[in-house]
């Protein structure tokens, strides 16, 4: 594996756990006004996280 991928890999799962934790975990704990926005930065961050790892699979040799 090259340097430029690991970096993807590790960029996309380091964002992509930042996305879950905001989800799972912060958003219990904001208050109503806001919990959608923590909600809906917390998907944005897992699928731009999951994102950044397909960018690391990609074939350019």
């Amino acid at each position: 594996m090259t340097t430029y991928r690991r970096v993807y890999w590790v960029a996309g799962t380091c964002t992509a756990f930042a996305g879950v934790y905001l989800v799972r975990a912060l958003s219990l704990q904001a208050t109503d006004n806001w919990r959608f926005g923590v909600l809906l930065g917390g998907y944005a961050l897992a699928i731009l996280g999951l994102f950044v790892i397909t960018m690391g699979t990609r074939r350019k040799e």
